[in-house]
């Protein structure tokens, strides 16, 4: 997923944004050819795979979004919290 990560500086400006999900896409495509050379992946099994890999990518950023939106709203984990 890593074109995903570089074409997210483009959602720095609003304007820009489209280019952002156009490299998510280009991850994904990138995720489904790799699949059967990395995980020695059948063919059949690719779409399938790559919808998993994807469900599991998805529900983690929730919990990661949830815990992180917890804090911040809490004031959880601001300066002088530790000492």
């Amino acid at each position: 997923m890593t074109p995903a990560f570089v074409a997210g500086i483009f959602n720095l400006i609003p304007s820009l944004a489209v280019l952002g999900l156009l490299g998510s896409l280009y991850g994904i495509y990138v995720l489904y050819l790799g699949l059967p050379i990395l995980m020695g992946t059948p063919d059949d099994k690719r779409p399938v795979y790559t919808v998993a890999i994807l469900v599991v990518v998805i529900i983690v950023m929730v919990v990661i979004s949830a815990v992180a939106g917890a804090l911040a709203w809490s004031g959880g984990a601001g300066p002088g919290r530790f000492f």
